[in-house]
């Protein structure tokens, strides 16, 4: 046995400095036994679940604490995995928290790092980078991509889907005699306006300028024209805006697709040249190509 002199201090203990870390830590941390039940949690745990610690104990996680994403292995070591929750709030806010689990001897540790803030600016590159500035329809990128996914799908179950190119008629005009700031409002409108006509599983983008266009899934080829004659009546409408009163037709060329054998950007382009046909034979009308 190791005498100690008078006057000297106790031993370091790591296990107790640990253990007043976790405690005291701003992070959240979780110790689940084997069943998946809590056996510990620190103030932190119960600062973020709205409750006193104890209260989490003898249960499994809380079910507003939902995974999502795959899990992916830690670079520092084999034992420790990446996973990530969202958490839900109030009046369905919710937040994102990244979580490092470590197994341990039949236990499962967990520690929980707010990333709200992070993730919100990661979304917000994302839709900068696949949305158009002005209306904040999908832009070509993000459209191509959907239309891929869309001929993906067709060439697999045989649904059938219409691809619509649209060109507003004389902008031109418009931002001659009023301005392009008068423009730009009127392009946000009609952005509007093709939202309203499109179901959640359809798709509206701003390709540039005054060009846009529409992706339909699962559509009947005979169903298609109505749709688009609701889009070119809804467009019609006159829009008032900045003291303006402008009024606006669109010019669309439809391909209705069935099979996915044409690839995403032959699709694009051959609607395309159906809204040119369309628009050389009068403007203001659609023309279907099958």
């Amino acid at each position: 046995m190791v005498r100690r002199k008078t006057g000297e201090r106790e031993p370091y203990c790591e296990h107790a400095m640990l253990a007043r870390l976790v405690f005291e830590s701003p992070d959240v941390v979780l110790l689940l036994d084997e069943r998946g039940l809590v056996i510990y949690a620190n103030p932190a745990a119960g600062a973020m679940f709205g409750c006193d610690p104890e209260e989490l104990a003898g249960d499994p996680l809380p079910g507003t604490l939902q995974r999502y994403g795959s899990r992916r292995r830690a670079i520092h070591r084999r034992d420790a995995w990446i996973e990530n929750f969202r958490l839900q709030g109030p009046e369905g806010s919710h937040r994102y928290l990244e979580a490092l689990r470590v197994d341990v001897q039949g236990c499962k540790a967990y520690y929980l790092r707010d990333i709200t803030e992070r993730r919100l600016r990661e979304d917000d590159l994302v839709r900068r980078a696949l949305h158009d500035p002005l209306t904040g329809l999908a832009n070509r990128a993000l459209f191509l991509d959907r239309l891929e996914r869309a001929r993906a799908r067709s060439s697999r179950s045989g649904e059938s889907f219409a691809v619509v190119f649209l060109d507003l008629d004389g902008m031109k005009r418009i931002n001659d005699l009023m301005g392009h700031e008068a423009g730009d409002r009127l392009l946000v409108a009609v952005g509007g306006r093709l939202r309203s006509c499109l179901r959640p599983s359809d798709t509206a983008a701003r390709l540039g300028g005054d060009e846009f266009a529409l992706l339909l899934e699962d559509v009947e080829g005979s169903s298609v024209g109505p749709v688009v004659e609701r889009i070119l009546d809804a467009l019609r409408e006159p829009v008032e805006t900045g003291g303006y009163r402008m009024r606006v037709t669109a010019s669309a060329g439809v391909v209705v697709e069935s099979g996915g054998r044409r690839e995403a950007g032959d699709l694009l382009r051959a609607a395309d040249g159906a809204m040119y046909r369309a628009k050389s034979a009068g403007r203001d009308g659609y023309l279907i190509l099958r």
